[in-house]
């Protein structure tokens, strides 16, 4: 069949199959790229929710804080200790969320884990520092003392989560450019040759 074909049919022929191969080379190459950049998307979902998880968690130390400023007073005491729960409960909330997400990063995941763990010892720990701030009469360096430095491993969990999933997402932006400069040079490259034909 092809020995029956006119030269014009010939070329005709080779380059509809040049366009159709160079076609489905794109579509699977932009495939490829679309799932990475969703991978990336992912990666800088989750660093956000541990940046968030983070904030709540700064907002509830602060509410600590307020209790033994202004805890002296009853109806402080009461409105700044609620405070202090609601956000316990808003950055478990949170880490909650975090930890769903977290599905595809073992390392990451497993450490939410332990931040979620720490963080609820962390809010009991804070409930006793309550009751020595209450039962020494209001007396702030008490209330403090019960719970010096108890913060700290919660905060660099979440840190090290977070400092972590930039560098993934660092390396997989990286990786995206370098996938999609390696796609446009392969498609030039294979557009060239069609039109040499």
């Amino acid at each position: 069949m092809w020995s029956n074909l006119n030269i014009r049919n010939k070329i005709l022929s080779v380059i509809s199959i040049a366009f159709i191969l160079i076609t489905v080379f794109a579509i699977t190459e932009l495939k490829s790229v679309g799932g990475a950049i969703s991978h990336w998307k992912s990666i800088q979902s989750n660093e956000l929710m541990s940046v968030a998880t983070g904030l709540e968690f700064k907002k509830q130390v602060q509410e600590w804080k307020n209790v033994l400023l202004r805890g002296s007073d009853p109806a402080q005491n009461k409105k700044y200790w609620d405070k202090f729960q609601a956000q316990q409960d808003a950055t478990q909330s949170k880490v909650d969320e975090l930890i769903v997400g977290l599905a595809q990063f073992p390392t990451q995941l497993e450490k939410a884990k332990a931040f979620k763990v720490a963080h609820q010892k962390m809010g009991d720990a804070y409930a006793t520092g309550k009751k020595k701030f209450d039962d020494s009469n209001f007396d702030s360096a008490a209330g403090d003392a019960a719970v010096k430095g108890i913060d700290r491993a919660p905060t660099d969990l979440l840190q090290t989560i977070s400092d972590e999933l930039y560098e993934i997402a660092h390396s997989s932006s990286n990786s995206i450019i370098v996938d999609m400069n390696a796609t446009i040079i392969k498609d030039a490259g294979l557009l060239l040759v069609t039109s040499l034909i």
